[in-house]
């Protein structure tokens, strides 16, 4: 696929901007083609171990399966640390504002 740039006007950034070759995109296989390229992708995605889905890849953290199980142990968890804690979070708030001095800053 060739590309051609175009250059920005003059109060961007020098920075070039790729134009896609439409030829590409006219071509009879180019839906058939995607959908086998995103299926190889996702098939390689995922590895089996005694019955459970991994992720695989080097740049994985996670060493919990992910499968329909570990979602719902997953869930699970975070329900009942949620009823354990009355909420999404516990911290002090409401006390160290109830005894005054202290303010809030909300960043989000």
């Amino acid at each position: 696929m060739s590309k051609e740039y175009k250059e920005l006007p003059t109060n961007a950034p020098n920075k070039k901007v790729q134009k896609h070759n439409l030829e590409y995109f006219n071509d009879p296989e180019f839906e058939t083609k995607d959908i086998n390229e995103v299926a190889s992708l996702l098939l390689d995605t995922y590895k089996t171990c005694n019955g459970r889905r991994f992720l695989n890849g080097d740049d994985t953290n996670s060493i919990f399966p992910s499968d329909k199980i570990e979602l719902e142990r997953s869930t699970l968890s975070h329900l009942l640390t949620k009823h354990q804690w009355k909420g999404n979070f516990r911290s002090p708030i409401k006390e160290k504002l109830k005894m005054g001095g202290s303010t809030i800053l909300d960043v989000g």
